[in-house]
């Protein structure tokens, strides 16, 4: 048979999916019963290598729900949108069994989206992708943390399915269903924004008409409104008109003086303004003052504590001047940032996710100094301890040691850190195998090819030979927001491999979609005709254009 019908081309030119979520899964619903068990099996297992434990920043999203929930904070500036804490603040209810179920749904999700999603394409080419998801050992062990990035990634793979679902119904009530649930988005991770692409998909998949616009418009006005109304509950919360706390502060600092390193007190009024507040406001505190830390430390230093510090001081006296002071060092040295931001994003796409589970979810707790800087930042010889002002987690600076805090302020924060460790307790319960752990990194996760990621992004750029096929356009538009939120979040936020995890399903399926388009040029162009001699699509389908409203 030919090969490129094994792959389901044979249903690139045509819509072949059934659509309806109930038809689509009982058409195959042997396999993907199958697939489903083989998942919980392979989720289980994996499981005793690395149990369901605490994951990237699950500390902030807890105190987010303490603080929320119990009227007990100190003064949190949260930093995330409220979606995440109130889901992780109610699955650890249920105690450890709880979050593995959770924790299990989240990746059996992602897979029945892949399935469905996929199936654009064909049964074949579904199953396929199906198998090599399941295989895909290093999205198993990522989903085995409680975190926001787990919750994310159950948030895209519905609002993926919602969408295959409900494009091709030109009505008022699907195109408000897509923009809220985009929306919701927003709410689990707040660079989800960038899912304000899908407005446009009406008329990337449709053409230009009078109803294609009104869906498209509709759409936008539904994105919007949960847009506004977020940011009036921040207001409303926190007191500042936005999407989420810090989110002036971090973008595109955390890039600017982390990674590239390129900001300086010289590069403009911005530049000079942060330096005063610097020394104002930081230099003379103690945490600081002990270990002789300069300006000239604190630009050059990379340390993310003093970051944190920047942040915290900018929004509570500076309004923007650090931000303002990242541009202008970007303005200074273009080449040397967009040079750093193609290695960030290069790196991002090439590496295997494994994590250790942290000994415990306290180790940055709020009620402890924070830990020394890897960097190996420091000012005075006698020690390579930087030790930072506590303010990360409190929403106001506070150069006080903790013996002169308020008799309410401590227990406030002593209450805080008991809920925390009730918390690892519950997360705790469960001991790892590191034998079995060590085996599954050496023989599974480190062969696994070390650019697999970057493989499949490189060929899902030949989908645009078929870019006239509504289907491919349709997963286009579902994947280019996945781009926008890996690429922004890497090259703006924070250099960190969980803001690709929860999309690499999705990488997973546009490569191997490319393949398949490619596959099919090949055969229109007659390149396989000696292996099959019946025409594998029929007369008149190629390059037929998408139907229109």
């Amino acid at each position: 048979m030919n090969p490129i019908v094994l792959l389901g081309c044979d249903y690139m030119i045509r819509l072949d999916h059934p659509l309806q979520f109930r038809k689509t899964f009982s058409e195959d619903r042997y396999f993907i019963l199958s697939a489903l068990l083989v998942g919980i099996a392979a989720f289980t297992i994996v499981a005793i290598a690395w149990p369901v434990s605490p994951g990237r920043e699950s500390v902030r999203y807890f105190l987010y729900y303490y603080d929320i929930n119990y009227m007990d904070a100190i003064g949190i500036i949260s930093q995330v949108p409220p979606g995440v804490p109130l889901i992780l603040g109610n699955v650890i209810k249920l105690g450890y069994a709880g979050a593995f179920a959770f924790a299990l749904f989240c990746y059996l999700t992602a897979l029945v989206s892949t399935y469905y999603v996929a199936r654009l394409l064909g049964k074949t080419f579904a199953r396929i992708i199906t198998i090599i998801a399941l295989m895909y050992i290093s999205q198993n062990v990522f989903m085995h943390e409680l975190s926001g990035d787990p919750v994310f990634t159950l948030g895209v793979a519905l609002w993926a399915m919602v969408v295959v679902r409900l494009h091709k119904t030109p009505t008022f009530q699907s195109s408000f269903i897509i923009g809220i649930v985009s929306f919701f988005l927003v709410l689990l991770r707040p660079v989800s924004q960038i899912f304000i692409i899908v407005c446009f998909l009406p008329l990337v998949c449709f053409g230009i008409s009078k109803n294609t616009i009104i869906q498209a418009l509709t759409l936008l006005a539904c994105f919007c409104t949960g847009l506004l109304g977020l940011s009036l509950y921040n207001y409303h919360q926190f007191g500042g008109f936005n999407l989420a706390a810090l989110s002036k502060q971090m973008i595109p600092a955390r890039n600017a003086f982390i990674f590239t390193n390129i900001m300086s007190p010289d590069y403009g009024p911005a530049s000079r303004r942060l330096a005063d507040l610097i020394v104002e406001k930081l230099l003379d505190s103690p945490q600081y003052k002990n270990y002789g830390v300069t300006l000239e430390t604190v630009f050059t230093s990379r340390d993310k504590r003093i970051l944190s510090d920047l942040e915290i001081m900018d929004a509570q006296y500076g309004d923007g001047v650090l931000r303002a002071a990242a541009w202008e060092a970007i303005s200074r040295k273009p080449f040397e940032f967009i040079h750093g931001c193609y290695i960030l994003v290069k790196f991002i796409f090439e590496k295997t996710f494994f994590r250790f589970p942290p000994k415990t979810i306290t180790q940055s707790s709020p009620d402890r100094r924070v830990a020394p800087s890897s960097s190996g930042v420091h000012a005075n010889k006698q020690t390579e301890k930087l030790v930072g002002i506590p303010v990360s987690y409190y929403g106001a600076i506070d150069i006080e040691n903790e013996k002169n805090w308020s008799h309410e302020k401590k227990e406030s924060q002593r209450k805080r850190v008991a809920y925390l460790n009730e918390v690892d307790k519950i997360l705790r319960s469960q001991e790892a195998d590191k034998q079995f752990r060590q085996f599954i990194i050496d023989n599974i996760i480190h062969p696994l090819p070390a650019y697999s990621m970057k493989f499949f992004m490189l060929l899902s750029f030949l989908i645009f030979l078929r870019f006239r096929t509504m289907e491919v356009r349709l997963l286009f538009m579902i994947f280019l927001p996945q781009v926008g939120v890996i690429v922004f979040s890497t090259v703006f936020a924070e250099q960190s491999i969980e803001y690709r995890m929860p999309f690499d399903f999705f990488i997973i399926l546009l490569g191997m979609a490319g393949v398949a388009v490619a596959g099919q040029s090949m055969v229109d162009r007659g390149m396989f005709a000696y292996l099959n001699k019946k025409p594998l699509l029929p007369v008149g389908g190629v390059g037929a254009k998408p139907p229109r409203f």
